[in-house]
């Protein structure tokens, strides 16, 4: 029937056109979706997700370690803490102030104990309490035999102060390595367990996995290991300094006391060489830091 063919057509070109515009608008919508700038959502939880792989990654690497690099943590967190409290102790002691000591003592030596004394206000120095004493005594008529002794245990004493907790300090950086590489070969042994478990069926991933885990603890003990070796050195230097402008300091008083009573009493005066308390001092600078 003619009715019935025309609408069929008509339905028919109604439904197409439905078709056609729900097309349009998705690839409109495509479009809008896909023009630069725009974030989608699949690439929101990406970029999200990446963020987050850094630290865990890093995690994941630490717990890779095992408890070997566990301990090797604490470690790094001890000589940290000691590197931070030697150059506080150093700073507030005052170091630096070998000259303005050295200052001090030629104005004892040149105008007398009363003039050293006041030279030594305001001189912050481990060696500032030993020539102190030295020049006290004198001021009081002490004998010059018992502030030899005095001088002496004073200057051991403020060195055997500047030493402590570098010992530990040398301890830490010459174990750090050996026990990464204890890490390293119970790693090794446990990688071979595996392999002997696995027997002909050995997957090649399985086995760099395992090797590079093992290789981790050595890395991280080196790490921790070099910093304390380079921290020692200079703060164990710095302490030979100090020990070495005491002693000097200290050495040059007494030999000029020396020096002025030979030349009272006609003699003609000794040569200066190591004398006073340099010898207590050499023997304490060899024996090392104290822990």
């Amino acid at each position: 029937m003619p009715g019935a063919d025309t609408a069929g057509t008509t339905g028919a070109t109604t439904a197409d056109g439905a078709t056609s515009g729900a097309t349009d608008g998705a690839a409109a919508g495509d479009a809008i979706t896909a023009l630069p700038g725009m974030t989608q959502p699949g690439d929101t939880v990406a970029t999200t997700e990446a963020d987050g792989g850094t630290g865990s990654s890093t995690l994941d690497l630490l717990i890779a370690g095992g408890p070997i690099v566990g301990v090797l943590g604490v470690l790094s967190v001890i000589a940290t803490a000691i590197i931070l409290l030697k150059i506080w102790h150093f700073l507030s002691a005052g170091l630096g102030n070998g000259r303005k000591l050295a200052r001090a003592v030629d104005r004892a030596v040149r105008e007398g104990p009363e003039a050293g004394r006041a030279a030594l206000d305001g001189v912050t120095h481990p060696g500032t309490d030993v020539i102190r004493t030295v020049l006290d005594g004198r001021l009081h008529g002490v004998p010059e035999p018992a502030l030899r002794e005095e001088a002496e245990r004073i200057g051991l004493e403020r060195v055997e102060s500047l030493r402590s907790h570098l010992r530990a300090l040398e301890l830490m950086g010459g174990i750090a390595p050996l026990l990464g590489l204890l890490g390293t070969v119970l790693g090794m042994i446990t990688v071979f367990q595996t392999l002997e478990t696995a027997g002909s069926a050995v997957d090649p991933s399985q086995l760099s996995g395992g090797i590079w885990e093992a290789l981790l603890t050595t890395a991280v003990g080196l790490i921790v290991a070099i910093p304390c070796v380079v921290a020692h050195a200079w703060l164990d230097r710095r302490v030979e300094r100090a020990a070495h402008v005491i002693e000097d300091s200290a050495t040059r008083l007494f030999v000029s006391r020396d020096m002025i009573r030979q030349a009272g009493d006609g003699r003609r005066p000794a040569a200066i060489h190591g004398g006073g308390m340099a010898p207590d001092l050499r023997t304490a600078r060899a024996a090392g830091p104290s822990a």
